[in-house]
């Protein structure tokens, strides 16, 4: 099994980080310190700008509510939405993750070119 990561912002994009097995605490804290924050200033990818007010936002995943991660996050990435079950953002609300349309898009294009 591969998994593919990827963050994307108004201003741009890191780049794919694929590995194989499942995803866990470990390797999504891994993406977001050495994929995500790398390339969240980087020109070539997403170039936020310094002064900008961001907001780091995902979904329900397990992955992204373990308390491990949770603790991470706001130690380290203060500004950040989690969902949860007493309020939030909606965990695979099309309107508010743009990444879902786009993973179906993907989805759909691999499917033809099996087909």
């Amino acid at each position: 099994k591969v998994v593919v990561w990827w963050a994307i912002s108004y201003w741009g994009h890191a780049s794919l980080h694929f590995f194989e097995g499942k995803m866990d605490s470990g390797e999504y804290q891994h993406c977001i310190q050495e994929v995500l924050l790398p390339a969240a200033f980087d020109k070539e990818y997403m170039n936020i700008p310094k002064k900008a007010n961001i907001v780091f936002q995902q979904d329900g995943a397990r992955v992204h509510t373990s308390r491990a991660i949770e603790e991470w996050l706001t130690n380290n990435l203060p500004s950040h939405w989690s969902f949860t079950p007493q309020g939030g953002w909606c965990p695979n609300s099309p309107d508010l993750s743009i990444l879902e349309t786009l993973w179906a898009i993907m989805q759909d294009r691999v499917i033809e070119r099996r087909a």
